[in-house]
């Protein structure tokens, strides 16, 4: 990969992680002030904490890339690949349903569309080297 490419990724990781720290310790403010139920906390701070790591995983990816060791698919980039994998499953799932009389067309849409933005929040898949 380019440099540019690889410092704009390192940048991005970056701010993810600074992002994600600054989400938990508002999560932390709020929970001592007992607004929220420990329930939500939890999942709200899981869902943080796995941002952070997968962030956390890019930088080190492209670390060892920087130390001249082969490139190797980061967790961050498997977690895509599959998550997308499970993600075709889901539409296939959801098409039997509607094709079979389960749900209907409306409700196919917007089911859809949860997939659609999940699928938007993954990193973009990486292209092999050309």
């Amino acid at each position: 990969m380019r440099p540019d490419l690889d410092e704009g990724r390192r940048q991005r990781a970056r701010a993810r992680v600074a992002a994600a720290d600054a989400g938990l310790r508002t999560l932390a403010a709020l929970h001592d002030r007992g607004q929220l139920p420990d329930d939500l906390i939890l999942r709200l701070r899981t869902v943080a904490e796995e941002r952070k790591r997968r962030s956390e995983d890019s930088l080190r990816a492209l670390k060892r890339a920087d130390a001249g060791r082969p490139p190797t698919a980061s967790l961050t980039e498997a977690f895509s690949r599959v998550r997308r994998t499970m993600i075709e499953a889901e539409r296939d799932e959801l098409q039997l349903w509607r094709d079979t009389g389960h749900l209907s067309d409306a409700s196919l849409r917007l089911l859809e569309d949860e997939l659609d933005h999940e699928e938007g929040a993954l990193p973009p898949p990486q292209l092999p080297p050309s």
